[in-house]
């Protein structure tokens, strides 16, 4: 439908400026280092400068930044969905799979034992395992592939 389709790409570029910032902020300063000054005056082109020695350099930060992304998105659409905002409800969504949880939150409070409170607590569970693979992921990306983190070592 409309609403979940216009809810995808308002998050994808809203979440794509943040990346493009750190990214752009990263390339400004490679511009000045001297590598990349000593390649320029040996004559390399704009594509093998780019290719060779500033992609290399960003690598790290784009996996770490999309993990966390990840990460983000998911709690975002799990929360949006349980308001039932973004995603119509007969789609399979984590947000969906909780609010249908919920519904059968109170059944059974005449004999006070909530039979079906598990059918809550395994999603939300999910969710929060997904979200916190996904962030220590980005943490072991970071410490891996992060060049100045390497030489302390």
């Amino acid at each position: 439908t409309f609403s979940a389709w216009f809810t995808c790409h308002l998050v994808a570029s809203c979440e794509e400026t943040t990346k493009g910032r750190i990214i752009r902020a990263k390339t400004l300063s490679l511009r000045t280092s001297d590598y990349i000054n000593s390649a320029i005056v040996s004559g390399a082109s704009s594509f093998r400068i780019f290719t060779k020695h500033i992609l290399p350099a960003h690598i790290n930060d784009i996996l770490v930044i999309a993990t966390f992304n990840c990460s983000l998105i998911i709690s975002l659409e799990a929360v949006l969905c349980f308001f039932e905002i973004a995603i119509p409800r007969h789609w399979t969504a984590w947000g969906n799979i909780i609010k249908l949880s919920v519904e059968y939150w109170d059944w059974g409070w005449w004999d006070g034992s909530y039979p079906y409170r598990y059918q809550t607590y395994i999603p939300v569970t999910l969710v929060i395992l997904v979200v916190f693979s996904l962030n220590f992921l980005g943490d072991w990306f970071r410490d891996k592939l992060d060049p100045k983190l390497r030489q302390l070592e």
